[in-house]
């Protein structure tokens, strides 16, 4: 797995879904996620709704490429 690959977390709440993505914001940015790219065990997973909110689990890259905090 490369770097950019690794999953990491983010603390989120979901402002809008469509069928193929979800809109996130960290109280900083908001940005769309792919549904895709969700990895399962977070409190934020692919099937998420609009209000939903906690952690959730993505590529590294995916997250600094959407300007979202992560750890």
């Amino acid at each position: 797995m490369r770097a950019g690959d690794m999953p990491v977390c983010t603390q989120v709440r979901v402002v809008r879904v469509t069928a193929n993505a979800l809109c996130v914001t960290d109280d900083q940015t908001e940005a769309w996620v792919p549904r895709t790219q969700v990895h399962p065990g977070g409190d934020v997973e692919a099937d998420a709704h609009k209000g939903d909110a906690g952690v959730m689990v993505i590529p590294q890259w995916l997250a600094q490429d959407r300007g979202l905090r992560f750890w």
